[in-house]
C-alpha cells in the first residue's frame, strides 16, 4: 500500500514538473526545459508502469527492462542537460577529482552484479549513470559565480542528488524491510520527486539572461 502511494505521488510531481517545464519551454524557448521536460517524462513513465503492475499483481515486477529503461533514459537527458548548463566550460580541463565518479559507480556495478546478477541491467546503469554523474559533478565542481552561473550550478547539484538517490534506492532495495512507512526506501524516494519540482525552478533562474 505504501509503495503504491509513493509512486504515485512521484507521478504527480513528476507531471507537475513536466508542465512546469513545458510552460517554461513555451515562453523562453530555451532547450534545456526540453531536456528536463523529457527527462522527467520518461522516469514518471516507468513510474507508472510500475504503479499499474502493483494494482494489477500485488506486487512488483522481478526481472523486467520496462521501468529500468524507463530510468536510464532519464538519467541520459538529464546528463545532455548538465553537459548544456556547462557549456563551453564542459572543453576545459577537469579536476583529476572528477575520476571519483566513474570509481563510485564502477564499484557500485560490481557490487550489484555481486548481489542481483543481471549484467545487461547493470552495464545500462553503469553506462548511463557515469554519465550523469560525470556532468553533473563537473557542473557543481567549475561552475561558480554570479547569477545565472550559480543557479547553473544549483541544477548540476540537483542532477547530480538524483544520481545518488537512484545509487541509494537501489542499496535500500537490495536489504528490503517491506511495505511499511518506516522503510529507508520510500524515504529516499521522496527525494526523486522534491527533485522534479526544484529541477524546473533552479533552471528557470538558470536561463534568465
Amino acid at each position: 500500500m505504501i509503495e503504491s502511494i509513493e509512486y504515485a505521488i512521484q507521478i504527480l510531481l513528476g507531471a507537475v514538473g513536466v508542465a512546469m517545464s513545458a510552460v517554461f519551454a513555451m515562453r523562453t524557448r530555451h532547450r534545456e526545459f526540453v531536456l528536463l521536460m523529457l527527462g522527467i517524462g520518461v522516469y514518471s513513465l516507468g513510474d507508472l508502469y510500475m504503479l499499474l503492475y502493483l494494482i494489477f499483481y500485488g506486487v512488483t515486477p522481478g526481472y523486467s527492462y520496462v521501468h529500468d529503461i524507463s530510468w536510464y533514459s532519464a538519467s541520459l537527458f538529464f546528463a545532455f542537460l548538465a553537459f548544456e548548463m556547462l557549456g563551453e566550460r564542459a572543453k576545459g580541463q577537469r579536476r583529476k577529482i572528477i575520476w571519483l565518479v566513474p570509481a563510485f559507480t564502477v564499484g557500485m556495478c560490481i557490487f550489484f552484479l555481486w548481489f542481483w546478477g543481471d549484467w545487461f541491467g547493470n552495464l545500462m546503469a553503469v553506462a548511463t549513470r557515469t554519465i550523469l554523474m560525470w556532468f553533473a559533478f563537473a557542473g557543481v565542481l567549475e561552475l561558480k559565480g554570479e547569477p545565472p552561473i550559480k543557479y547553473k550550478r544549483r541544477v548540476c547539484l540537483w542532477i547530480l542528488l538524483f544520481g545518488l538517490t537512484e545509487y541509494a534506492t537501489d542499496t535500500m532495495s537490495c536489504f528490503w524491510i517491506g511495505d511499511v512507512i518506516y522503510n529507508p526506501y520510500f524515504w529516499l524516494d521522496s527525494i526523486v520527486s522534491i527533485l522534479f519540482v526544484l529541477m524546473p525552478l533552479s533552471l528557470r533562474k538558470a536561463v534568465r539572461q
